[in-house]
């Protein structure tokens, strides 16, 4: 009896042993073909080699790219040089952490203790802030006295009429340092605030049209996410600036008439993330191509061999690039129904398998699971952020309107909630106008401005 019974246990383990060596063969089999590119990938590889060349001179992202060189070299030489590094090292082999060529010391580093306290209290921008600036006027006077190139370098920046980004398509390449404009941005409007008083209603409306113009025309041409959302943090904080500047000025109605005049509804591809996403299908697809080289060859136990046998890097840029455009398909609607559409939004409507599923159908197994390790939440996020400048705008105007006693029609298209078609919140024991938007949460949500 017990001689039989491990006969019959012999048996099931060598069965066992048997199905598993057949199942593993079977899983190299059906990889032993990846896919070709799909339709949309086709789509997004013309979409992001097929946009006309931009002039270097004319290019704000070259600019930007140079922004931190030292006062006695142009940016312009500094990130036309990185621009041309940045293509030749996107098909090399470069170890993480490697840094651009040229590096310079931070442009902080200089400050005085009194530009010092308010930089960092102006990271928000509120009556504190403003009582900051004022009570220091003297000593930020004289800062930028000594440093005034750090304001004709942002002048500078802000006077070109194109954005053009170089393409990063190495995952270990670094990145540009996107928050120093924001960081002149804020410098400059530092300034302003204090020379306020000494500017003619001109040279202000003409300051302050450059600025938005220029980032405007920014976010109707980035090709990045993270680009794209520094774009729209510089119009934000630029309303948030303005606010305040004209809330100080004597002459307002004049100068406040005449700006609004320029804050025209913000347009489809100043709204729309499709570039930005095709960007980022990019950057995942060669993130794909690192992981599939450094894995096969140099991972250790399973994972070499998940990525050897069962990973198929054609078919999981296929996949990524139809989650994007789906996603694409979502969120770039009119801004009316926006709000309506991205309710819809669930990671359950993208394809996703548990793991059992995936063991029954092992096709390019490692790159699914990874592909379903990716929430498409987030980048919806994104497209709300900037969908939220539109409401903002109209806030923002309003108080404008209210500010120099010009009657305001809360049922008019032109002051309403953009998304939920409702009137803005409207406060007038606090005199403010306020915008909730749907890109963030808490505090960092809502849009106020006073009159």
């Amino acid at each position: 009896m017990i001689r039989r019974a491990l006969i019959y246990l012999r048996n099931f383990i060598i069965a066992v042993i048997l199905l598993v060596i057949a199942y593993l063969l079977w899983v190299v089999v059906i990889n032993l073909n990846d896919q070709p590119p799909s339709e949309t990938v086709i789509e997004f590889e013309r979409v992001w080699h097929s946009k006309p060349k931009v002039a270097d001179e004319d290019n704000g992202y070259l600019y930007f790219l140079g922004l931190d060189s030292p006062q006695h070299i142009d940016p312009l030489e500094i990130g036309i040089a990185r621009s041309k590094w940045i293509l030749e090292m996107n098909g090399a082999s470069i170890d993480m952490g490697t840094d651009f060529p040229q590096q310079f010391d931070r442009l902080d580093e200089s400050f005085s203790p009194e530009l010092r306290a308010v930089f960092d209290q102006c990271k928000t921008i509120d009556h504190k802030c403003i009582a900051l600036i004022n009570e220091n006027k003297s000593a930020i006077e004289k800062w930028f006295s000594e440093n005034n190139w750090v304001l004709d370098r942002y002048q500078k920046l802000i006077s070109h009429t194109a954005w053009q980004e170089t393409p990063i398509e190495n995952i270990n390449m670094p990145l540009p340092r996107y928050a120093l404009p924001i960081y002149l941005q804020e410098l400059s409007y530092i300034n302003l605030i204090t020379q306020a008083d000494r500017t003619s209603s001109e040279e202000l409306i003409g300051m302050l049209g450059k600025d938005l113009t220029f980032w405007r025309n920014a976010l109707a041409n980035n090709d990045t996410i993270i680009s794209k959302m520094i774009s729209s943090a510089a119009i934000r904080n630029h309303f948030q600036w303005i606010n305040f500047i004209f809330l100080n000025l004597k002459d307002e109605k004049e100068i406040m008439s005449r700006y609004a005049d320029q804050l025209a509804p913000f347009n489809k591809q100043e709204l729309s993330m499709r570039d930005s996403y095709i960007g980022e299908w990019f950057f995942i697809k060669n993130a794909y191509a690192y992981a599939a080289v450094k894995e096969s060859m140099q991972g250790e136990g399973k994972s070499r061999y998940l990525f050897k046998f069962a990973y198929q890097e054609q078919d999981s840029c296929n996949r990524h690039a139809e989650l994007l455009n789906q996603l694409i398909n979502i969120v770039d609607v009119d801004i009316k129904d926006f709000e309506t559409s991205i309710k819809q939004l669930d990671d359950k409507q993208f394809e996703k398998k548990s793991l059992i599923e995936r063991y029954l159908s092992p096709y390019n197994f490692t790159g699914r699971v990874l592909g379903d390790l990716i929430s498409i939440k987030p980048y919806a996020s994104y497209s709300a952020r900037v969908k939220d400048l539109e409401g903002a705008r109209r806030a923002l105007l309003t108080s404008m309107k209210l500010s120099i006693n010009q009657e305001v029609d809360f049922t008019d298209d032109l002051f309403l909630n953009p998304y939920n078609h409702q009137p803005l919140q409207h406060n007038k024991e606090k005199r403010t106008i306020s915008f909730t938007g749907l890109g963030q949460s808490g505090d960092r949500n809502i849009y106020q401005y006073n009159y």
